[in-house]
Protein backbone atom coordinates (compact mmCIF):
# COMPACT_ATOMS: atom_id res chain seq x y z
CA UNK A 1 0.00 0.00 0.00
CA UNK A 2 2.72 2.58 0.58
CA UNK A 3 4.38 1.57 -3.29
CA UNK A 4 0.24 2.49 -4.12
CA UNK A 5 0.39 6.01 -2.72
CA UNK A 6 3.30 7.23 -3.80
CA UNK A 7 2.24 5.86 -8.02
CA UNK A 8 -0.67 7.56 -7.40
CA UNK A 9 0.88 10.58 -6.09
CA UNK A 10 3.43 10.26 -9.07
CA UNK A 11 0.44 10.08 -11.23
CA UNK A 12 -0.58 13.57 -10.62
CA UNK A 13 -4.44 12.65 -9.93
CA UNK A 14 -5.34 14.08 -6.09
CA UNK A 15 -8.23 11.32 -6.07
CA UNK A 16 -5.68 8.50 -6.24
CA UNK A 17 -4.35 9.47 -2.79
CA UNK A 18 -7.60 8.74 -0.59
CA UNK A 19 -7.53 4.82 -0.73
CA UNK A 20 -3.62 4.48 -0.17
CA UNK A 21 -3.96 6.91 2.88
CA UNK A 22 -6.49 4.99 4.88
CA UNK A 23 -5.21 1.38 4.11
CA UNK A 24 -1.69 2.65 5.16
CA UNK A 25 -3.45 4.18 8.67
CA UNK A 26 -5.17 1.12 8.78
CA UNK A 27 -2.80 -1.27 8.84
CA UNK A 28 -0.51 0.48 11.04
CA UNK A 29 -3.06 0.74 13.48
CA UNK A 30 -4.14 -2.87 13.37
CA UNK A 31 -0.26 -4.14 13.11
CA UNK A 32 0.35 -1.64 16.52
CA UNK A 33 -2.72 -2.75 18.00
CA UNK A 34 -1.68 -6.52 17.59
CA UNK A 35 1.70 -5.98 18.89
CA UNK A 36 0.19 -3.70 22.10
CA UNK A 37 -1.72 -6.95 22.27
CA UNK A 38 0.97 -9.41 21.56
CA UNK A 39 3.36 -7.69 24.38
CA UNK A 40 0.70 -6.95 27.02
CA UNK A 41 -2.18 -9.12 26.98
CA UNK A 42 -3.61 -7.63 29.49
CA UNK A 43 -4.41 -4.59 28.23
CA UNK A 44 -8.45 -3.94 26.82
CA UNK A 45 -7.16 -2.98 23.53
CA UNK A 46 -8.83 -3.62 20.47
CA UNK A 47 -6.63 -3.53 17.18
CA UNK A 48 -9.41 -2.87 15.45
CA UNK A 49 -10.13 0.63 17.33
CA UNK A 50 -6.57 1.26 16.69
CA UNK A 51 -6.77 1.26 13.23
CA UNK A 52 -9.94 3.67 12.91
CA UNK A 53 -7.71 6.22 14.96
CA UNK A 54 -4.29 5.77 12.97
CA UNK A 55 -6.72 5.97 9.64
CA UNK A 56 -7.97 9.21 10.59
CA UNK A 57 -4.88 10.43 12.18
CA UNK A 58 -2.57 9.81 9.16
CA UNK A 59 -5.40 11.14 6.75
CA UNK A 60 -5.63 14.27 8.65
CA UNK A 61 -1.63 14.50 9.12
CA UNK A 62 -1.41 14.22 5.08
CA UNK A 63 -4.32 15.80 4.17
CA UNK A 64 -5.03 18.58 6.80
CA UNK A 65 -8.31 18.58 7.44
CA UNK A 66 -9.20 16.50 10.79
CA UNK A 67 -12.68 17.06 10.59
CA UNK A 68 -12.77 15.25 7.17
CA UNK A 69 -10.87 11.89 9.07
CA UNK A 70 -13.10 12.35 12.12
CA UNK A 71 -16.02 11.85 9.85
CA UNK A 72 -14.99 9.65 7.35
CA UNK A 73 -14.10 7.12 9.96
CA UNK A 74 -16.89 7.85 11.76
CA UNK A 75 -18.94 6.97 8.94
CA UNK A 76 -16.77 3.81 7.89
CA UNK A 77 -17.18 2.43 11.53
CA UNK A 78 -20.42 3.10 11.83
CA UNK A 79 -20.77 4.86 15.00
CA UNK A 80 -20.40 7.88 16.89
CA UNK A 81 -18.85 6.41 20.27
CA UNK A 82 -15.01 6.86 18.54
CA UNK A 83 -15.33 10.65 18.05
CA UNK A 84 -13.62 11.54 21.32
CA UNK A 85 -10.75 9.72 20.46
CA UNK A 86 -10.37 10.63 16.71
CA UNK A 87 -10.64 14.00 17.87
CA UNK A 88 -7.81 13.87 19.90
CA UNK A 89 -5.79 11.45 17.16
CA UNK A 90 -6.32 13.71 14.17
CA UNK A 91 -5.91 17.18 16.37
CA UNK A 92 -3.03 15.51 17.60
CA UNK A 93 -1.27 14.03 14.71
CA UNK A 94 -1.80 17.51 12.53
CA UNK A 95 -0.18 19.60 15.08
CA UNK A 96 2.99 16.80 14.80
CA UNK A 97 2.44 17.71 10.98
CA UNK A 98 2.47 21.64 11.60
CA UNK A 99 5.55 21.23 13.63
CA UNK A 100 6.93 19.38 11.64
CA UNK A 101 7.11 21.83 8.76
CA UNK A 102 5.31 19.55 5.99
CA UNK A 103 3.27 20.82 3.75
CA UNK A 104 -0.67 19.36 2.76
CA UNK A 105 -0.52 16.93 -0.12
CA UNK A 106 -2.71 18.91 -1.89
CA UNK A 107 -0.89 22.07 -2.00
CA UNK A 108 2.43 20.17 -2.76
CA UNK A 109 0.31 18.20 -5.80
CA UNK A 110 -1.44 21.62 -6.97
CA UNK A 111 2.52 23.47 -6.97
CA UNK A 112 3.65 20.77 -8.81
CA UNK A 113 0.92 20.80 -11.22
CA UNK A 114 1.21 24.06 -11.64
CA UNK A 115 5.06 24.72 -11.92
CA UNK A 116 5.44 21.64 -14.37
CA UNK A 117 2.83 23.39 -16.97
CA UNK A 118 4.36 25.11 -19.73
Amino acid sequence: RFLLGGLCYAARTPGGLFAPILALGALTGGCVGGLGLHFFPELPVQPQTLSFLAMAALFAAIVRSPATGIILVSEMAGTTGYALPLMAACIGSECVAVALGSEPVYDSLRRRLTSSRP
